[in-house]
């Protein structure tokens, strides 16, 4: 060991980087394990990506301009790396959050850089405690910004935190420093609450001179910057003062704070490493040499968890708010490990720090938020329906009412209204009685509206519909209050579609883009909306078109179709023969194989059932032509 002791040996360079590298791999094959896991709001942020690669603008639908993203930098950045990857958003996003979650484990080398064996120690105790937690691993490849927030946040300490015993800093040194807390501020608007409460810890530990308030000025002026920057973008190009996603999840209340104190305590439990960080911060405010330091990670390191207990701490898998607290937890599990190493003999800062590790890797396994996101699957669900969707309806440009919109939209590429709100102002601008006391951001909702805005197809619940299958009920405000109203079973059909091993149920409005063809003397009638008899179910065909699937057993039917006087000739088109039948109101039925004439005395509604003797037929659509 004593040829490791100076600084300019080679030997200790190469053991730093094979320490660099062994956390790394931890890191990332951790990360591999989550896989395929995605955020369904990640898709929500990839598809403003997609959109304005696509020249769409920062948008998430055609018409009113919503900023229903909170991560500016983000969405910037995947789609800058998207043609790196083939223009796979997905991809771009695993790779980014990968990169991003190992620039901690650099900027955590980089602020203690070993002179000496022992000292390092420090980094990679740190470093490998940061790449066992588990809510890291699935961050990493979840497609959120939480990866880039890490990162930057990261650096910033890594520049900062030396401030706090550096007596005169150059401008040049402190605008380098402010530059990843600017990042910070534009990956996530609450990144602003790092640069005040580093300034605030720098201010508080550092002589009361006046060179301490310029210093942290100075270190202000590009988190401000970017902040003014973004806010001048968000109101010329939004016309908004707070992001939408503001409106859609903030309230601060009594039922939110307590959840995100359960939030936050659940987390603690999750990451061995913020317990530790907590009680050594204890001991190091008491140690000459560390107090400084340590009062500058304090600051963050309680304001930021306080924050999230007050939003209400989050519904996604993992504790994805709570990894700048880890990031955090690190720097002083950094500080206090390499205040160990400095007492020698008398205390073993391997055996006492490296403890820290598996205890990380056990307490991230078996936690059931961990165990979330390595089932959370639905969202591959959302891109099988999405991509039948796409392929069925996608030249008809339908609006698609959906509560999932992240995976729907995203896959099926169809304009969309996102019955929650996140994505929708008038939704998030025109909140509930109660909102506050419910399940954050699944508060939002209006039936009425979202009927005024009459989607071609709705899709409640899941990317497969309300459960059990059939179930006509909703599960969030807008979709409960829709299916309460008369109205909207005579404007709709409950359409069950089948692709492969997935079963689901849609709505298709009866007339509207995808709905029932009215033409002078012809009205032709879709395959799906003919599959409203709750047996029958709706396939892909080969050229993507949704067919009915009629059997003897299970006849397909619509009713209510609306038909004029006159005599109508009734034909098919279908994979097989078949039987039609059809009863208008105050006449007899009639029944036959088609073609099939219908007269009709006077306007009225019809209902048509059309089944078959033989085998199982696909039926593409019903034509009605005026004779």
């Amino acid at each position: 060991m004593r040829s490791l002791q100076r600084p300019d040996q080679p030997v200790l360079s190469v053991a730093t980087l094979v320490a660099m590298a062994v956390s790394a791999t931890v890191l990332i094959a951790y990360a591999w394990h989550f896989l395929p896991f995605i955020s369904d709001d990640a898709l929500i942020s990839l598809r403003y990506s997609e959109r304005l690669l696509a020249g769409d603008g920062l948008t998430w639908t055609a018409g009113e301009r919503v900023e229903g993203y909170s991560n500016l930098l983000w969405v910037l950045a995947v789609a800058g790396v998207s043609p790196l990857v083939g223009g796979d958003l997905i991809v771009a996003a695993r790779l980014l959050g990968v990169a991003s979650m190992l620039a901690v484990i650099g900027a955590l080398y980089r602020a203690y850089w070993p002179a000496t064996a022992r000292e390092l120690v420090a980094p990679t105790v740190a470093a490998l405690s940061f790449a066992a937690s588990a809510p890291i691993a699935v961050w990493a490849i979840g497609g959120l910004e939480q990866a880039l927030v890490a990162g930057l946040l990261a650096w910033s300490l890594a520049l900062t935190v030396p401030l706090a015993d550096v007596p005169v800093a150059s401008s040049r040194s402190l605008l380098r420093a402010g530059l990843p807390l600017a990042l910070l501020c534009i990956t996530r608007p609450d990144g602003a609450l790092f640069a005040f409460a580093i300034g605030l810890g720098l201010l508080a530990v550092r002589p009361k001179r006046w060179a301490s308030v310029k210093l942290v000025v100075v270190l202000a002026i590009l988190p401000l910057a970017f902040v003014g920057g973004q806010l001048a973008f968000r109101l010329a190009y939004y016309g908004e003062w707070v992001p939408n996603t503001a409106h859609a999840k903030v309230s601060v209340s009594a039922v939110h704070v307590h959840q995100g104190l359960r939030y936050v305590v659940g987390g603690a439990r999750a990451m061995p490493v913020i317990l530790a960080a907590a009680a050594v911060t204890l001991v190091l405010v008491f140690v000459r040499g560390r107090a400084r330091r340590i009062g500058v990670l304090i600051i963050p390191f309680v304001v930021w968890p306080a924050y999230v207990m007050t939003i209400g701490g989050d519904i996604f898998p993992a504790y994805r708010h709570l990894i700048p607290l880890v990031v955090i937890a690190v720097f002083i599990v950094a500080e206090a490990t390499a205040w160990l190493s400095t007492l020698g003999r008398r205390v073993s800062a391997g055996v006492v720090a490296f403890g820290l590790v598996p205890l990380t890797l056990v307490a991230g396994h078996r936690h059931p938020e961990v165990q979330r996101a390595r089932d959370e699957r639905w969202e591959w669900q959302g891109q099988v329906v999405g991509e039948m969707l796409q392929r069925a309806f996608g030249t008809r440009a339908p609006l698609l009412a959906v509560d999932s919109a992240g995976c729907l939209p995203y896959f099926s590429k169809l304009l969309a209204l996102d019955l929650l709100g996140l994505n929708d102002r008038y939704l998030a601008t025109h909140p509930p009685p109660g909102f506050g006391d419910g399940w954050l951001g699944h508060e939002l909702g209006d039936g009425a509206y979202a009927l005024r805005r009459k989607p071609d197809l709705v899709l409640l619940c899941g990317p497969l519909g309300p459960e059990p299958l059939g179930n006509d009920q909703g599960c969030f405000r807008s979709g409960i209050e829709m299916v309460a109203t008369p109205q909207f079973h005579l404007d709709y059909a409950k359409v069950q579609f089948e692709t492969g091993t997935l079963v689901g149920m849609i709505w298709v409005r009866r007339d509207g883009r995808v709905g029932v063809q009215r033409e002078p003397g012809r009205i032709v009638i879709p395959g799906h909306l003919i599959a409203a008899n709750p047996a029958t179910r709706v396939r892909a065909a080969a050229d993507g078109s949704l067919e009915a699937a009629v059997a003897a057993a299970r006849p397909a039917r619509l009713q209510q179709l609306a038909v004029t006087a006159g005599t109508w000739v009734i034909d098919a088109r279908a994979s097989g023969p078949l039987r039609i039948r059809i009863a208008a109101e105050g006449q007899l039925p009639i029944e036959g194989a088609p073609p099939l004439e219908l007269a009709i005395a006077a306007p009225r509604d019809v209902t048509i059932e059309v089944t078959t003797a033989g085998p199982e037929i696909a039926l593409a659509e019903l034509v009605l032509r005026r004779r």
